[in-house]
């Protein structure tokens, strides 16, 4: 008995054509991962040259700084296009010392798909 169920027939050209988009897609996110990650690398070295440390984990999109009382680190962020928020203050253990330090976050440009 042959079967009666009607079978959708695909185009092998729109299946390529699905196929290549996906891959387009996931090479432009590996691609947006690699620039955040040289971004993040990039302003770690920077807060880190300002005697400011980063305290969240490397390469997610808000990035949380602890910097000393007085720091010019916020207005440096602003003049290179960030808008740092205050987040709250803290202590910081430095060379057998505690430091008030502020808390500040940075959001990084990215993809939405990374939150």
């Amino acid at each position: 008995m042959a079967d009666t169920t009607a079978r959708k027939i695909v185009d092998p050209k729109i299946t390529q054509k699905r196929q290549q988009s996906f891959e387009d897609q996931l090479k432009a996110i590996r691609r947006a991962s690699e620039r955040r990650k040289e971004l993040w690398d990039g302003i770690n070295s920077y807060v880190r040259s300002q005697g400011c440390w980063v305290v969240s984990q490397p390469g997610l999109r808000d990035m949380r700084i602890q910097i000393p009382k007085n720091s010019a680190l916020p207005t440096k962020l602003v003049e290179l296009g960030y808008s740092p928020r205050a987040c709250g203050v803290g202590m910081r253990a430095e060379g057998g010392k505690f430091l008030p330090v502020d808390i500040i976050e940075i959001i990084l440009p990215g993809i939405e798909q990374w939150r």
